[in-house]
């Protein structure tokens, strides 16, 4: 464009000025302004996405489970997503599972296996991404946060790897806690008899603090068990105890499930853990591997030094 010298609100230099070629600087400032903007546009869609697949579902909460299953998983998957950098991944992958009442099942996996997450789904504790998760014929993942907590209370216990107990409180009012929860009084434990048959009356009276990790463990149990669940999930039970005292925790296990007729799930990394139960789900990389039903072996017959 030849500039006439005597400039006016229509001469072509305002056009030349919009053509003119942009200096590097310009251009990369102008480029990465732009890149911002649509990371931070991905990152918000898939942030929103993976957010909305994790809360509650459209649907009814009540699903019939099969005659005698307690729980049935079909093609459950979990995925969790980095709010700031919007990175997502898949936990769960197209889990199907099923567990019927009075059975003693162990979830076998190592470290980062999605075992954990599993139970957390199962127990209520957390929803599903997608799938179906009907437990005692309840949809868990159309379930809003208020109904997964009279899910829990009514249903179920559940005993954490680091016992989770109330450190100011007895060992005594520890147990009342879990037995305060079942709203059927009829229907809760005797806590001297629960005591007796955990051995641990002569505890009764102390504070967590005062105890063993075995026997914080016993309590953790007893607390569970005080409300007369129907079902029990247990995270790493005997992770943190010696060889000794984890068969006899396991034949707590064993005893309350032949003696309460309760459905247990117990998740852990231990081989040798999973021959006392009646069916053994091995999870690798958010996928179960393989589901073995077979005849449980009694904790003391077992080699734990091996």
């Amino acid at each position: 464009f030849k500039h006439s010298g005597s400039c006016c609100a229509g001469c072509q230099c305002k056009r030349w000025e919009e053509l003119k070629p942009l200096s590097y600087d310009d251009w990369n400032e102008k480029e990465n302004k732009e890149f911002k903007q649509l990371k931070k546009n991905f990152t918000k869609q898939t942030v929103s996405r993976v957010s909305k697949l994790n809360k509650a579902h459209k649907g009814s909460i009540v699903s019939e489970n099969r005659p005698n299953y307690v729980i049935e998983c079909k093609n459950l998957e979990k995925w969790y997503v980095n709010t700031k950098t919007g990175e997502y991944t898949r936990v769960l992958k197209n889990l199907n599972l099923s567990v019927k009442y009075g059975e003693l099942v162990v979830i076998l996996g190592e470290s980062g296996s999605g075992k954990t997450t599993l139970l957390n789904i199962l127990s209520g504790m957390e929803r599903a991404s997608n799938g179906e998760s009907i437990v005692f014929s309840h949809s868990l993942i159309t379930m809003d946060q208020q109904q997964m907590t009279w899910f829990r209370a009514k249903y179920l216990s559940i005993i954490f790897q680091n016992y989770a107990l109330i450190p100011e409180l007895t060992v005594r009012e520890n147990i009342q806690v879990g037995q305060r929860i079942q709203t059927n009084v009829r229907k809760r434990l005797d806590i001297d008899q629960i005591a007796e048959h955990l051995k641990i009356s002569a505890q009764l009276s102390k504070v967590p603090k005062a105890l063993s990790g075995g026997q914080q463990q016993r309590v953790s149990i007893a607390r569970a068990l005080a409300k007369n669940p129907e079902l029990i999930f247990a995270d790493e039970p005997t992770g943190a105890v010696d060889a000794d005292t984890c068969r006899d925790i396991l034949n707590i296990f064993v005893d309350i499930n032949k003696r309460y007729g309760t459905t247990i799930l117990l998740i852990t990394h231990n081989r040798l853990i999973a021959k006392i139960a009646h069916k053994v789900i091995r999870i690798d990389k958010g996928m179960i591997v393989s589901t073995v039903s077979q005849m449980p072996m009694h904790p003391n017959q077992i080699d734990w030094h091996s």
